[in-house]
């Protein structure tokens, strides 16, 4: 490993498998990895792993609770992009060095229905409209170079108390777990519309399309099983299965978000 150390900066050896590094972390609330796909996708670039972030934003989209580390909580009812706005300019851009596209900042999923104020007909009422993170450090994979740092702002103490911990931590792999199960189905799927409903949909959709009142719809629809299981694993599985440049496993106390897309949006 080349040692090119400096405050903010740490060069870790280059993982073949980046999920043995996040296995470090996969289990604790609010970790995070934006996942290439790399080996099995061919288009992506960075993976970027990151956990333990100084902020906790969650919003319905009136009221936003902005979580500290020490579990103090204050509600804003400014707009919830504002709130991450103020927070993130509040000590400035972090200058990462030229090696690493990501060094600290938000992390986080957006809700279509955030900005509304009404809640979609089918909205999932055990997951906040957004949740972001805002994290102090990250490990940044460039598959491109075959590099890979922990990169982090060290603004916040704690960071700079474990960094080398954290240094130390992802330098080597960490072991699967035995006897832990995927999701497994422990009852029916359930879906927002059926054979019928889908279809008249569409007709309307062809309709609003013909008359010039829209050019593209992103139509999609609700699926809904109940699991028992563990989502890690079974995120591992998804992204062997389907691998894309644009994964996601994002761990919430309140749910997990496993994504797989082709596309950045």
């Amino acid at each position: 490993m080349t040692d090119s150390f400096r405050p903010g900066l740490a060069e870790l050896p280059y993982p073949e498998q980046v999920a043995d590094l996040f296995a470090h972390i996969a289990r604790r609330p609010w970790a995070v990895w934006l996942d290439s796909g790399v080996p099995s996708a061919v288009a992506g670039r960075y993976d970027i792993l990151a956990a333990d972030p100084s902020h906790r934003i969650t919003s319905n989209g009136k009221q936003t609770h902005v979580e500290l580390a020490d579990g103090t909580i204050t509600t804003h009812e400014q707009p919830p992009l504002a709130v991450i706005r103020t927070l993130l300019s509040a000590d400035g851009e972090p200058a990462c060095p030229p090696e690493v596209p990501f060094c600290g900042g938000a992390i986080g999923y957006f809700g279509y229905d955030l900005m509304t104020g009404e809640a979609l007909r089918d909205n999932h009422g055990s997951l906040p409209r957004m949740a972001v993170g805002l994290y102090d450090w990250a490990v940044v994979v460039d598959h491109q170079a075959r590099r890979c740092w922990l990169a982090g702002s060290c603004r916040e103490p704690r960071t700079r108390e474990r960094w080398q911990a954290l240094r130390s931590m992802f330098s080597r792999s960490c072991p699967s777990p035995r006897d832990v199960q995927p999701l497994r189905a422990r009852g029916p799927l359930r879906r927002s519309l059926d054979e019928s409903g889908y279809g008249r949909a569409f007709e309307r959709i062809q309709q609003y399309i013909h008359e010039g009142d829209c050019y593209q719809v992103n139509f999609s629809q609700r699926f809904e099983l109940p699991v028992n299981g563990d989502a890690w694993p079974t995120y591992q599985r998804q992204r062997l299965a389907n691998p894309a440049p644009y994964g996601a496993f994002l761990n919430y106390p309140f749910g997990q978000i496993l994504s797989s897309s082709p596309e950045q949006f």
